[in-house]
């Protein structure tokens, strides 16, 4: 469905700016099938891809999930090659937040982002603002 647009609307001040429906028929099944194509086009399921060049410009060893080539994974499976590599796990997905599946000290880290707005933008500024400074951190980095 290329007119997805026309049964989905996208807006900030909408639930957070998360997609939102009208009564759902099949055709905005669709189209929801069809937005989410868009975004993994655009690489922007979770984290935007630019978040990495951030963390690394601020002294990490940073991944994406396509680098790893891990895109697609379900959740296990990308906690799973973390944890392996002994890496922090930075993500927006709230599947990582289930302590049962992912219990503290089975892993070196995660990191759950959780903003009010969750756009491209937004997210960003974010991590900029939480990561992108000189401070001391007990953690190694590319720059150690």
């Amino acid at each position: 469905m290329e007119n997805w647009k026309e049964r989905i609307s996208v807006n900030p001040a909408v639930c957070h700016g998360k997609a939102s429906y009208p009564a759902i028929e099949s055709e905005d099944i669709d189209a929801a099938l069809a937005y989410a194509a868009e975004l993994v086009r655009e690489g922007s399921i979770d984290l935007p891809t630019e978040a990495a060049e951030i963390l690394r410009g601020a002294g990490f060893a940073a991944d994406t999930v396509g680098e790893e080539n891990l895109s697609g994974a379900d959740a296990a499976t990308v906690a799973s090659a973390s944890r392996s590599d002994g890496r922090i796990l930075v993500t927006l997905d709230l599947d990582f937040a289930n302590i049962r599946a992912y219990s503290p000290g089975e892993h070196t880290g995660i990191i759950i982002l959780r903003m009010k707005r969750q756009d491209k933008t937004t997210v960003l500024a974010y991590v900029r603002r939480a990561f992108d400074r000189e401070v001391e951190r007990p953690w190694p980095t590319s720059r150690s």
